[in-house]
């Protein structure tokens, strides 16, 4: 069983709710585009990812987790686009740094998240 350091899982602790606000907060954006878009049914891995990690971390940690890694796939993807020597139109995967932030979030989340509070001047 995976457990975050210093604080045991428990099921009461609303984090099987929290899996229904990551999967429809992120259906719904993605149906929407699956209308225009014909490659929108590979989101359907992405989503029970973030259903899963929404589920693992809790409600407050499903923004986060989005931010983080959208950062993540930006720095890495860049860099990796630049020493490939590829253009901006080639598709770089997002699961793998959801997955990362994810991880990241799980281990050490709540303290880097506080502590973003307090620099950023909002708390």
């Amino acid at each position: 069983m995976l457990r975050r350091p210093g604080k045991p899982w428990n099921a009461s602790d609303g984090h099987c709710r929290s899996s229904v606000p990551g999967l429809v907060g992120s259906w719904m954006p993605s149906s929407a585009g699956g209308a225009f878009d014909a490659a929108a049914g590979f989101l359907s891995s992405r989503l029970k990812l973030l259903a899963a990690l929404g589920a693992w971390c809790g409600l407050k940690g499903i923004l986060p987790i989005i931010l983080l890694s959208s950062v993540l796939g930006a720095i890495i993807g860049s860099i990796w686009l630049y020493t490939r020597g590829r253009d901006r139109a080639t598709p770089i995967p997002f699961g793998p740094y959801l997955a990362i932030a994810g991880w990241l979030y799980f281990m050490w989340g709540a303290p880097v998240v506080e502590q973003y509070l307090v620099l950023s001047g909002l708390r």
